[in-house]
């Protein structure tokens, strides 16, 4: 009797055919097209940077309110206390180490150095979201990077320090950690997530826009999850902002809510 690995060409191989999926639905290849879509990004906002003007020069007002408020922060003076801020505190906090390498150089070399950040923020971004849709195929990921990529507004906020590119950071980055694939995480990813997208809270109040879609789809599993994706949103959102309130409660209401509800149409909504 033959053994039963051994091989013979004359009796036919009845067995199926491996079925390989097409090559825009193949996960690799989708992985490739987020790497190529972020660099994409990158290169953007580094032509914009390169014009004249535009690395050093005036191009904006909010990045001076932004930066202007790491500055003061870092040296000692609270927002709604000291000065008006109407935003939450998520920028200033961010930035205000880097601010104090002010106190070294100049502001005008610091603006330029938050502004090349946040070009490499953007890229981040839009990797980000080739990653969340990697599993759907190539042409996810290539209509949800590129669309950021290039979408217009998204091109004027990243070529300077507002808020928009970093408030989106931590969404997505809140998202990345929530899902894998299709479906939710487990355990501490879930702790992470909340308090990455609470923090997302933290520098714009938009932010609960996206916040409010993932309690959406997890109040199935409230139950599962409430102790760790409920704490880290009140970690993420509510720590932060804890000592501004403290420090100027009316100030602080007044200026990121009642603020907010009173501004024109007429700002942009970059300013907004």
């Amino acid at each position: 009797m033959p053994a039963a690995d051994e091989y013979h060409p004359d009796i036919e191989d009845t067995s199926p055919p491996q079925s390989r999926s097409p090559w825009w639905l193949n996960e690799r290849n989708a992985r490739i097209a987020g790497y190529a879509a972020a660099l994409i990004a990158l290169a953007i906002c580094f032509d914009q940077l390169r014009r004249p003007g535009v690395l050093f020069g005036l191009n904006e007002y909010d990045d001076g309110v932004y930066l202007g408020a790491a500055i003061r922060l870092a040296h000692g003076h609270l927002p709604y206390q000291s000065f008006e801020f109407p935003h939450p505190p998520g920028i200033p906090l961010l930035f205000s180490p880097l601010a104090l390498l002010g106190r070294i150089g100049s502001t005008r070399t610091l603006m330029a150095m938050v502004r090349v950040i946040t070009a490499f923020v953007a890229a981040g971004n839009v990797f980000l979201i080739g990653r969340l849709l990697r599993h759907r195929g190539v042409l996810a990921v290539l209509a949800g990077s590129l669309g950021l990529a290039v979408f217009p507004l998204a091109m004027t906020a990243n070529k300077t320090l507002l808020i928009e590119p970093y408030v989106i950071l931590f969404s997505l980055l809140g998202l990345s950690l929530l899902f894998v694939g299709d479906a939710p995480a487990r355990e501490r990813r879930l702790l992470w997530a909340g308090v990455t997208l609470g923090f997302a809270l933290t520098i714009k109040l938009w932010a609960a826009i996206p916040i409010f879609a993932v309690l959406v789809v997890f109040a199935p599993r409230w139950r599962e999850c409430w102790k760790r994706l409920g704490g880290g949103l009140v970690a993420g959102s509510v720590l932060p902002c804890l000592p501004f309130f403290l420090a100027a409660p009316s100030g602080f209401v007044r200026q990121i809510l009642t603020l907010q509800l009173q501004r024109g149409e007429s700002d942009g909504p970059l300013s907004s």
